[in-house]
């Protein structure tokens, strides 16, 4: 590991837990993750993010080509785009859960459309609408989204560790998307690296959009079912304590 450097005037990263820093990409969030000296990084962000995911690896003391993985929840753009770019840059390999690394394979984000959970359609629309995530967007369109194709170097498995995360479980979460996995870390009381397979926007609970909202739900309530006291999102504050007390009170609500 490189030697701390002083902090800059605009931090990149928030420490949510010993080792795990969240980097805020705008709209959506990555996770950097120091596990015995290694480097990961949870979800890619959009390929403009490189950059400032760069100097966020450099912010908390490590160069980026001491990247070793990019662990992706799910391949939606604003998650997986940036997959490429941090490859090139870095060298890292890729993981991705087994269906959505087919798709992006053939040049695909995401399986189907998707849906918007009742209640939430002026929250979706101000979101979608909101200047800097709008231009990310570009000129990508809805999922199935077409994509500069990538094969991944390894698959995430449900029920197996992530190599390089240490103790680690892969939870499949569908619903939002076929191939979501979430990812527990169990130290430090246990990390839930979410993806968007929850989010907290003011509520802890689903996303309010998803290829399958029931399924959604129903990844949800199985993620409640796990004891982790921090909670990383891709979209939305993490829980840094009581984190999963805090599921379970969003599946009794």
């Amino acid at each position: 590991m490189n030697q701390p450097r002083s902090t800059p005037a605009v931090s990149k990263t928030i420490q949510v837990a010993p080792g795990v820093h969240q980097v805020p990409l705008g709209f959506v969030n990555a996770y950097l993750i120091e596990t015995d000296g290694e480097l990961s990084i949870f979800d890619a962000g959009f390929a403009v993010d490189r950059d400032d995911i760069a100097a966020a690896i450099r912010e908390i003391g490590y160069e980026p080509s001491d990247l070793k993985r990019v662990v992706m929840s799910h391949n939606h753009v604003d998650h997986s785009d940036g997959a490429i770019g941090l490859r090139e840059l870095t060298g890292a390999r890729l993981l991705l859960s087994k269906l959505d690394g087919d798709q992006a394979a053939k040049g695909l984000a995401g399986h189907s459309e998707m849906n918007v959970k009742e209640g939430f359609e002026e929250l979706v629309a101000s979101q979608m609408t909101d200047p800097e995530f709008a231009a990310k967007m570009g000129g990508f369109g809805p999922p199935p989204t077409p994509i500069t194709a990538f094969e991944v170097d390894a698959h995430l498995e449900p029920g197996s560790a992530v190599e390089g995360l240490g103790d680690s479980l892969v939870i499949a979460a569908p619903g939002h998307c076929k191939g979501q996995v979430a990812v527990l870390l169990k130290r430090d009381g246990g990390i839930l690296l979410t993806g968007d397979a929850a989010v907290n926007f003011g509520f802890i609970g689903i996303a309010p959009v998803a290829e399958d909202l029931a399924l959604a739900q129903e990844s949800f309530e199985a993620l409640a079912q796990h004891d982790f006291e921090v909670a990383c999102f891709g979209h939305g504050e993490a829980l840094i304590s009581g984190a999963s007390a805090s599921f379970k009170a969003a599946v009794e609500a």
